[in-house]
């Protein structure tokens, strides 16, 4: 697996810092969680993803969307067995968003980030759903990938809820302290 980390300036922050309680909102294979893991001081790191098919088809927006009700072949497997060795940091939520972020107390993440759905209101939605359950002390990070010109709905999402004056960008992430 090719490692970006250094190319991430978020998560070099987050490296400074112990037992850290984290969340990933869209798991796919479990690489970037690998990266996590590996690289910073996990206490528990939650992960949330419905492991749904993708369409073969893009939408006018360049998305290709999650069809709901379907289940990737092999996507779920492959991060569980990638994340094996970490497993006693992990709580597994399979679902989406809406469905499983009660299982998180409020005021209780250091970190979030953000790779499910790209669809605009999909982003805004899990962004709305997680900002509660980041701690209150001013240095906790919220994030997300793929803030990109191919992806106009994360873009979007992000500018309204945070204004771009508070966001961070690079690397296709993008990060804001709340």
């Amino acid at each position: 697996m090719q490692n970006t980390w250094a190319y991430r300036q978020a998560w070099t922050q987050l490296a400074l810092r112990k037992n850290l309680v984290g969340l990933e909102v869209g798991v796919a294979k479990g690489v970037n969680s690998f990266y996590i893991l590996s690289n910073l001081d996990i206490k528990k790191l939650y992960l949330i993803d419905p492991f749904f098919d993708q369409s073969s088809e893009i939408t006018e927006d360049g998305e290709r969307p999650y069809i709901e009700g379907t289940k990737h072949p092999d996507a779920e497997e492959i991060a569980r067995k990638t994340l094996n060795k970490f497993k006693s940091n992990l709580k597994w939520l399979v679902g989406t968003t809406k469905e499983m972020i009660d299982n998180i107390p409020d005021n209780h993440l250091d970190f979030c980030y953000i790779d499910g759905d790209h669809k605009y209101e999909s982003v805004k939605l899990d962004i709305e759903l997680c900002l509660p359950k980041m701690k209150k002390n001013n240095y906790s990070i919220i994030g997300g990938h793929d803030f990109h010109k191919d992806h106009v709905g994360v873009i979007r999402a992000w500018v309204e809820m945070f204004g771009k004056d508070k966001l961070f960008v690079g690397n296709r992430d993008v990060w804001s302290i709340v």
